[in-house]
């Protein structure tokens, strides 16, 4: 792909995952906004490590986009606030202490985030897409590529969409990151549905 190309898929990321956050924080107790967003060609494997973890355990939610165009999408929260996301999730603020409510809730916000990465997809291709149910689980990070090693190859170079998020409750500030993984057949095909749409 060249630049103008990975120019508008980023703007077109960005553009619809603005929408999201802009509802995101008209109904929720905390203010969302992108910090960051970068596209790279890697291996999954090298597209992490290049991601500075503050902590060893994570959270990871993420679904794969089956049929016609597959891709995968997934979330990393790192350090999760949990009053934050229940208050927006629940309305009022939830006394987290089992693993199980954690995950239903982090489940539940990872499937409103992955929805905007794989809707923008979609309207590039201007075609239906169908994710898998998103999974949750929590790991630490030298072992995520162990969750992947079934649904993509890992030798494979892909085009990664990394999205840093920032959550703003009061002084806090929590970051997610979404990460959009498009293997080489749909990297053609995206570009050429932006060819094709001279109204992009």
């Amino acid at each position: 792909m060249n630049i103008k190309t990975l120019e508008i898929i980023e703007r077109l990321a960005v553009v619809n995952l603005e929408k999201s956050l802009t509802r995101l924080s008209r109904v929720s107790a905390c203010r969302w906004e992108i910090l960051d967003i970068n596209i790279s060609f890697d291996t999954l494997g090298e597209g992490i490590k290049k991601h500075s973890f503050n902590k060893d355990i994570v959270w990871l939610v993420h679904c794969n986009i089956k049929g016609e165009h597959p891709f995968t999408s997934f979330i990393i929260f790192e350090s999760p606030n949990y009053d934050c996301i229940s208050k927006f999730l629940l309305g009022y603020f939830l006394d987290v202490n089992s693993q199980q409510y954690k995950e239903l809730l982090l489940l539940e916000l990872g499937n409103i985030l992955l929805n905007p990465m794989v809707t923008f997809v979609s309207n590039i291709l201007k075609k239906s897409l169908l994710p898998t149910m998103p999974e949750c689980v929590q790991e630490k990070h030298q072992n995520l590529l162990k969750i992947f090693e079934n649904a993509i190859d890992l030798e494979e170079n892909f085009l990664i969409i990394k999205v840093t998020l920032g959550v703003y409750s009061g002084k806090s500030l929590a970051k997610i990151i979404l990460f959009d993984i498009i293997p080489k057949k749909l990297q053609t095909e995206i570009e050429q549905a932006l060819k094709n749409n001279s109204k992009i």
